[in-house]
């Protein structure tokens, strides 16, 4: 027989409710780029982990502030990488002929810093009609 080895820990400390909840929803934190609409992804992790659908509900809930926290913290480098994106696609669309994708894609690149905007001030039209009675003869 094999002797336990004190090196090895458990995955999850079972005694430990917070960690076990932790680990539940660390799973479906990586399952959700699964191409699943939220709802099959929420059953089918109370059906794979033993739980109740509400309590699926309050895991999904935890990943989705999770994934809120994450696109705070790369707003700012997610900017220049669609930017960046954006620039080899326009590149590409010319080198291989495709004019309309490249014309989407200057239209993109020009709403994303702002160009060609119209200052709201010139938009706001205002057009009063007023009908005169019909003059007297």
């Amino acid at each position: 027989m094999t002797e336990p080895r004190d090196d090895i820990k458990p995955s999850s400390n079972h005694r430990n409710p917070d960690a076990v909840r932790e680990k539940r929803q660390r799973v479906l934190y990586l399952r959700q780029m699964d191409g699943l609409t939220p709802r099959q992804l929420v059953l089918d992790h109370a059906s794979r982990e033993g739980i109740s659908v509400s309590t699926a509900w309050r895991d999904w809930n935890q990943v989705q502030s999770w994934n809120e926290t994450d696109f705070q913290k790369d707003r700012e480098a997610m900017v220049s990488r669609l930017t960046a994106a954006r620039w080899r696609l326009f590149s590409k669309s010319m080198q291989k002929g495709h004019y309309q994708t490249a014309c989407s894609v200057l239209d993109s690149l020009s709403k994303t810093v702002r160009d060609g905007e119209v200052d709201s001030a010139q938009t706001d039209v205002k057009l009063n009609i007023s009908i005169e009675p019909p003059a007297e003869k």
